[in-house]
């Protein structure tokens, strides 16, 4: 049987479904016995509302499947397709793109996004609405249950919002997307949150100061469900997930963002870093008018790590617990917990506390509270330690220090060694409360204190 110009099949399993071949020039080639078919050339597929064109293909009537090749487009009414390949699987209701691959979703959604709907559900809707683009090497999709997966060199792009990872899926029965594999996603702009109203007002000095800049996100697995309220980031290996901007970072085994109990958790190998804490100011979790030595310490980098990590958004309160160290350029801060209340600017530090400065000042309590806004600090139980509490103190020590210790070098040297040399804590220097002199001790776990790198 020679067809020169149209081709039609019927697809006994899909009722009145017909897939249909319009040449515009080329050729036919086929057999009825096998009931195949080779089009070369110009030539354009329709099916339901889908129009692909390429120029080359294959049509097998019996598999119900067709195969195109030669820059293939696909268009639908809410989505373009382009590849260098594509498989139409008309029994499982499935398109294969293959090689380079582009869908493109051409027109908005008309998602409701106004204050009626949940935030969450909010925020969801509004990256629905949005055009987006996909790339990759393999992209699936089930026309029939809307299920889509891609795979190999995946980019997803939005006007605020770009990812790459090896694989994406979405599942529209359970609701959820993963992206699997060096995910990475950038999130360019945060306008949004504002004008769909997204942040509340009391919130929106700190929202501000903490969107200012890009802020992007990495993990090898994230899972995000239309119907949870929660995201899932997952390290795998050495790599862990990541919430970065280029002045600060949190790092962990697992990230957990619950919308519904307002809830941050970070959990394994917690790593927190700042270069400074301007942002602090910005957000107004500490006034303008702070002491100037807590401005000085604000302006340095400190790292914080742990092994657990909470933030309650909606209350403003950080904790972290299990080995809690914090460290700064000349200071480190050590405690089985800690707990800082941004609301009423309280930092609490609860077991096994030690603070040090420098190389020669300590401090070791029960716990601590330490006013942020005031840089005021408050020891409570058993405290042992040596403070300075002015620089002229710390000169007059040092001073006495010195001389002591050329005393005691001047007395081995005539042959009085043992001879007893004063502490420097006791050569009027301005000690704190319950400070001791003697060595500085050395810190839980047997190190010495460091400083930021």
């Amino acid at each position: 049987m020679c067809i020169r110009d149209r081709l039609k099949v019927g697809a006994t399993d899909l009722s009145k479904d017909y897939a249909r071949v319009a040449i515009t020039s080329g050729r036919i080639s086929g057999s009825t016995g096998d009931k195949t078919y080779d089009f070369v050339g110009d030539f354009t597929l329709f099916y339901r509302d889908i129009v692909a064109t390429g120029g080359k293909g294959r049509l097998d009537q019996d598999a119900e499947t067709a195969r195109l090749s030669q820059d293939v487009l696909v268009k639908e009414p809410r989505y373009d397709l382009a590849s260098d390949e594509l498989d139409i699987r008309f029994k499982q209701k499935t398109l294969v793109a293959k090689k380079f691959v582009q869908f493109k979703k051409k027109e908005k959604s008309k998602e409701p996004t106004g204050t009626d709907v949940p935030k969450r559900q909010r925020v969801i809707n509004i990256f629905k609405n949005e055009p987006t683009e996909v790339y990759g090497n393999v992209l699936t999709y089930n026309w029939d249950t809307e299920e889509m997966k891609a795979k190999g060199e995946v980019k997803v792009v939005q006007k605020d919002f770009t990812a790459t990872m090896d694989e994406l899926s979405y599942n529209p029965r359970t609701k959820l997307y993963q992206l699997k594999g060096n995910v990475f996603a950038t999130l360019l702009n945060t306008d949004w949150l504002f004008e769909y109203k997204l942040v509340e007002p009391k919130d929106e000095q700190l929202t501000k100061a903490l969107t200012e800049k890009e802020s992007t996100m990495s993990a090898d697995f994230v899972e995000v469900g239309e119907d949870s309220d929660l995201m899932t980031m997952r390290g795998i290996g050495e790599k862990r997930a990541e919430l970065k901007q280029e002045d600060k970072y949190l790092r962990a085994n697992e990230i957990v963002v619950d919308d519904s109990r307002k809830l941050l958790t970070a959990t394994g190998s917690v790593e927190f870093y700042q270069e400074n804490g301007d942002w602090l100011e910005k957000g107004g979790l500490v006034e303008k008018g702070a002491e100037e030595e807590l401005k000085k310490r604000l302006g340095k980098p400190v790292t914080s790590t742990s092994q657990n990590l909470s933030y309650d958004y909606d209350k403003r309160i950080l904790r972290q617990w299990g080995r809690v160290e914090l460290l700064g350029e000349n200071e480190a801060l050590f405690a089985d917990e800690l707990t800082y209340d941004e609301k009423c600017k309280l930092l609490h530090l609860k077991g096994n506390v030690t603070y040090y400065r420098g190389e020669d000042e300590y401090v070791y309590a029960d716990e601590v509270l330490i006013d942020t806004n005031k840089n005021t600090f408050k020891f409570i139980g058993v405290v042992e330690g040596l403070m300075f509490s002015t620089e002229k103190a710390r000169e007059k020590a040092t001073a006495a220090k010195a001389e002591a210790e050329a005393a005691q070098a001047e007395a081995a040297s005539a042959g009085e060694a043992g001879a007893p040399t004063a502490p420097a804590a006791e050569s009027g220097a301005e000690a704190g409360a319950g400070a001791e002199g003697g060595a500085t001790p050395t810190p839980p776990g047997g190190e010495s204190p460091k400083t930021q790198p």
